[in-house]
């Protein structure tokens, strides 16, 4: 029969997440949901959290944050890099390997994401033909298409038969 007094000290579910970017005035979405443009400061409940920091003309920025209740964090400044280019290669005919910058990329037809504005070496080959090589280089979100056609290697048979009327038999 004591009366007690309780004074519970309450603490947010939540912390401030303060996201700033290079250069300034990305998109700021948290689990696909827009926030503001950077600089921002994000209420975040604690948990894991997908940021993705999107402005035009930029690579699109994605980072899984773990937030702690009640402990602010600062995420940034993060560098929005420039665009791939995107590189197109078709061949006839198709199913040539295909390398870029020495490594092997895959098979024609092959559209692959490069390094933009550098100059590339791009090989392609396939067995029984020649191969080819070509120097491309890619604009900072550009897309770029380049088609082969491949040379078959031929070779030359000649055949004497003595007696001169013998029947020839080919296999294969």
């Amino acid at each position: 029969d004591r009366r007690q007094r309780l004074s519970p000290k309450l603490v947010p579910g939540w912390a401030m997440v303060s996201v700033t970017s290079e250069p300034a005035g990305a998109d700021a979405l948290v689990g696909g949901k827009r926030f503001g443009a950077t600089p921002v400061k994000l209420e975040l409940m604690g948990g894991n959290h997908r940021l993705e920091l999107r402005r035009a003309g930029y690579k699109t920025w994605v980072s899984d944050s773990l937030v702690k209740a009640n402990e602010p964090m600062s995420i940034g400044p993060v560098r929005l890099g420039i665009p791939d280019g995107r590189l197109t290669v078709q061949s006839a005919p198709s199913g040539a390997n295909v390398t870029i910058g020495g490594v092997y990329r895959g098979r024609t037809p092959l559209e692959v994401e490069v390094r933009p504005d550098v100059t590339q070496a791009v090989a392609i080959s396939r067995e029984g033909y020649e191969s080819a090589a070509r120097e491309v280089s890619v604009a900072s979100g550009a897309r770029r298409v380049i088609e082969v056609s491949l040379e078959a290697i031929l070779g030359e048979v000649i055949v004497r038969a003595t007696p001169p009327d013998a029947e020839l038999f080919v296999d294969g």
